[in-house]
């Protein structure tokens, strides 16, 4: 597998819909925070790899 650090927001609100169209609001912070922009990186095409910094591949012949 590959490793690295993705530096994200330790406090966000977002804005959405629920399943009737309905706009809501949430704020999120620690873990729940980061878990929310991880996910929404997925819904918009981007993977881990495009923004972790100092990327380590451990070695596996060990």
């Amino acid at each position: 597998g590959v490793f690295g650090k993705v530096e994200r927001y330790e406090q966000i609100e977002i804005s959405y819909q629920d399943k009737r169209g309905k706009p809501l609001k949430l704020k999120a912070k620690g873990l729940l925070a980061h878990i929310i922009q991880h996910e929404i990186d997925h819904l918009s095409g981007t993977v881990f790899v495009d923004k972790a910094k100092e990327l380590y591949i451990p070695n596996t012949q060990e």
